[in-house]
């Protein structure tokens, strides 16, 4: 997990083989930017909406980068696995679903759209 404009506390542990994190969030205002992989233990999700909302930026397969040393990324086919193995997951869990089909800079209005839209209701 990686923070900005605070701090995570997290540790990884293993047991009977699995991996787990154990995280604690500071209460400040903060972004997280977390790995895909975080929505699919359940705990990790509660910690996260415990402390704050959860956002899915949602980028189109075709637009994700293949290889760059990421074992799950390793071809399309790859992507296209954990993509429906997880897209569930993201959709269920989201807050609001951002849409991150053109630039960054899009990506961010959008999200700060969604969280107007979420704090005001």
């Amino acid at each position: 997990m990686r923070s900005i404009d605070g701090e995570v506390v997290w540790s990884r542990t293993y047991r009977a083989g699995k991996f787990q994190f154990n995280v604690s969030i500071p209460r400040r205002r903060q972004l997280l930017s977390c790995g895909g992989g975080v929505i699919k233990r359940p705990e990790n999700l509660r910690a996260l909406r415990q402390n704050g909302v959860v956002l899915f930026i949602d980028r189109p397969l075709e637009d994700l980068a293949v290889g760059g040393g990421r074992p799950l990324s390793s071809s399309t086919d790859a992507l296209k696995e954990m993509e429906a193995q997880r897209r569930p997951l993201y959709l269920a869990a989201a807050d609001a679903v951002i849409p991150n089909k053109t630039t960054a800079t899009d990506a961010v209005a959008a999200a700060l759209e969604a969280l107007d839209a979420i704090f005001v209701h």
